[in-house]
């Protein structure tokens, strides 16, 4: 949607919002169906990474200095129900940084999963043309690219690449 508009680029507060709401609507058909979910192929998708109870993380104390200054900032002007569902997102927020630095740790586990996502989202340009896939795959792979630290795995993003410039030319598939 961005790259269609004019300078400068963006996504709009009803963008993001109606991003969250699709996001929002996926985790309510998981919540509903959960259990035959879970029995199902595509249950590997849906499990998370999880930090170890004992694991050690130690996050830089910018981090921590920022989560403390959004946790103070939500106490004022909120009434106590919008500063509790705050506080929630922020101590969400903390782990979400907890689990990126644990698994950053575990550099070729992250360099493994972004070479497979690559090969998932040029499976995706076959839906280029709907309206909530318009450029998705591409920007993907755009920042996979730059993603990858090390130079010697982008030779596999290669096909994925290859695909995108084609937008998946299935024709053969019929």
């Amino acid at each position: 949607m961005a790259l269609a508009m004019s300078e400068p680029r963006c996504v709009d507060i009803e963008q993001i919002l109606e991003m969250f709401m699709l996001t929002r609507g996926v985790k309510d058909v998981v919540m509903v169906y959960g259990e035959v979910i879970a029995k199902s192929p595509i249950a590997p998708m849906l499990i998370g990474y999880e930090v170890p109870n004992d694991a050690e993380i130690v996050l830089p104390d910018s981090v921590y200095d920022r989560l403390n200054d959004l946790t103070k900032l939500v106490e004022s002007p909120c009434d106590q129900e919008q500063s509790e569902a705050c506080k929630d997102a922020v101590s969400r927020m903390e782990m979400m940084y907890r689990v990126v630095a644990y698994f950053e740790a575990k550099d070729n586990l992250m360099t493994a999963a972004l070479i497979i996502l690559a090969d998932f989202v040029a499976a995706s340009l076959i839906l280029e043309s709907a309206w909530y896939m318009r450029n998705w795959g591409h920007y993907c792979l755009r920042g996979i690219s730059m993603a990858l630290k090390q130079d010697d795995y982008l030779k596999w993003l290669d096909w994925p690449k290859a695909q995108s410039h084609d937008n998946m030319n299935w024709s053969g598939l019929h």
